[in-house]
């Protein structure tokens, strides 16, 4: 059986959908606004090394803690230094944002 790099991209991205659909679930996410925030998170999460799906997932649940489903000017400066940092790998990344949103209150300075 030969599977072509079509194919194996079309799988992938229906495996996408599917992941960001059940992550809106787990986050209550049922409006148009909240759903279009969990994609933005996703996409944003990859875009700097965050792969796995439970990773994923808790990016997004910390984005959603420390800057609610707002456009990215409300977020802390801290959240973009980690997240552009070359340093740390995409699971290093999301520890750090963890143990950072734990440690400031929310909506808190930066």
């Amino acid at each position: 059986m030969i599977v072509r790099d079509e194919q194996i991209a079309a799988m992938q991205e229906a495996a996408n959908v599917a992941f960001e659909r059940k992550l809106s679930k787990q986050l209550a996410a049922d409006t148009a606004e909240m759903q279009e925030f969990v994609h933005r998170a996703i996409v944003r999460g990859r875009r700097h090394g965050i792969a796995s799906q439970s990773e994923l997932a808790e990016f997004c649940a910390l984005l959603l803690r420390v800057g609610g489903p707002c456009s990215e000017p409300g977020e802390p400066k801290w959240l973009r230094r980690i997240l552009t940092d070359p340093k740390l790998d995409g699971s290093a990344k999301v520890l750090q944002i963890r143990t950072r949103a734990t440690e400031a209150p929310v909506g808190g300075p930066a």
